[in-house]
């Protein structure tokens, strides 16, 4: 009965929060998938420019509720929302046992931010349980040739709710091949059937656009627009003020490895394992807090629809700071283990976003944050039961070690 508490209480607090903040207007994010949903049919679904499966998913509310259907879009994010819950709950007791998932769940069900996200009616926190639950899988056992297939699956079906995130998982399941070994024809089909899943998203884009990877390379002229809008050979600020997707085609590749030098690429690299940890960290411990004076679980989106979190007090840098030493010292520990895409996961989330880590808006890297709370799980883990069989721990934590370790 308790392994259900978590998910019952994102629920909740995500349902209240929709309603809470039911008359404020969509995000034109969200809006653009309210479009592409009502377009949406049988002969269209690979198309308009964005991955198919929100628009999907979206499609049989909007149908029927048409521009009434926002409580419905903010509802589905609160979903995506539960599912993270529960793929993180099942990877946290697959590896530490259930309290650990108890606490960790909780931990992420009551976050205000994850909540408020939720409420959104985006899709960022349904992509990350899919990322979680993939890490999940993999710590359960060495895949065999047919489970290896079904996380190629999982995969696919990712890069057709955000493509990043499969870009993300593929390296790693690359690892897993190496690591475990599974038959040649698994190297083959596995791969196969993710190019079978995303091929039509890619041949839509190829016919409409003349650019495969255009649902993501549009992006990259956004990025391009925000970093040098009004230098020489690029748009002007007013024209990127008016249309951020404004100027020429460019591709990912041009814009990071074109526009960037390489020392500027590993400065960003580097700087970037502190910048994204304790920027998604602030905004999930400390940013929904007073001095606002608002509802906990409405702070609405004039605390959170900016570019980042506020500025760093001190005492919460040295919090923050305890964070990321807990979660990279867990992060070693996993690597270890058959938890190892955790860390590794983590690390390459990390590294994709390092060259724009400076003007994104952090829900894109929501995904850090649930794996920094396992990460540091493990910290915890290792390390609690230890203290408590010392003799200079006091006695009702060294009562508590059989229950942690339960």
């Amino acid at each position: 009965m308790f392994a259900v508490f978590p998910a019952c209480l994102g629920t909740i607090l995500g349902a209240a929060t929709v309603y809470l903040d039911r008359n404020q207007v969509l995000e034109n994010d969200v809006l653009n998938f309210q479009i592409l949903a009502r377009e949406l049919t049988l002969s269209n679904v690979f198309g308009g420019g964005r991955e198919p499966l929100w628009p999907l998913l979206l499609a049989a509310p909007v149908h029927l509720l048409g521009n009434d259907s926002a409580i419905a879009i903010r509802l589905i994010g609160v979903l995506g929302f539960v599912w993270l819950v529960v793929a993180s709950q099942l990877l946290i007791r697959e590896l530490f046992g259930s309290v650990w998932s108890l606490v960790g769940a909780t931990v992420l069900a009551v976050d205000p931010w994850l909540v408020f996200e939720s409420a959104r009616g985006l899709r960022e926190e349904a992509t990350a349980g899919m990322i979680l639950f993939v890490c999940f899988l993999l710590a359960r056992r060495q895949p065999t040739n047919r489970s290896f297939l079904v996380l190629f699956g999982l995969a696919g079906i990712t890069g057709l709710l955000r493509w990043d995130a499969m870009v993300v998982l593929l390296p790693v399941l690359g690892l897993a091949l190496v690591r475990d070994r599974p038959s040649a024809r698994t190297w083959v089909l596995g791969p196969a059937l993710v190019a079978v899943l995303v091929g039509p998203l890619l041949i839509a884009n190829y016919i409409e656009y003349g650019d495969p990877l255009y649902h993501s390379n549009i992006h990259a002229k956004f990025f391009r627009n925000i970093e040098f809008h009004g230098q020489p050979g690029f748009i002007t600020s007013a024209e990127a003020a008016r249309n951020g997707f404004a100027g020429p085609p460019i591709t990912w590749t041009q814009y990071v490895f074109g526009l960037h030098s390489k020392p500027t690429l590993v400065q960003r690299a580097v700087k970037s394992f502190e910048t994204i940890p304790f920027a998604v960290v602030n905004l999930a411990v400390f940013t929904p807090n007073p001095p606002t004076g608002d509802s906990l679980w409405s702070f609405g989106a004039k605390h959170l629809s900016g570019l980042g979190p506020r500025p760093i007090r001190v005492v919460e840098l040295g919090v923050l700071s305890l964070i990321w030493v807990l979660s990279a010292f867990g992060g070693l520990l996993l690597l270890r283990t058959r938890a190892w895409a955790v860390p590794a996961t983590l690390v390459e989330i990390i590294l994709l976003y390092s060259p724009i880590a400076s003007v994104i808006d952090y829900r894109l890297v929501l995904t850090v944050f649930p794996l920094l709370l396992v990460s540091a799980i493990a910290a915890l883990h290792f390390s609690v039961p230890r203290l408590a069989a010392s003799n200079w721990v006091p006695r009702p934590l060294r009562s508590a070690r059989k229950q942690l370790n339960g």
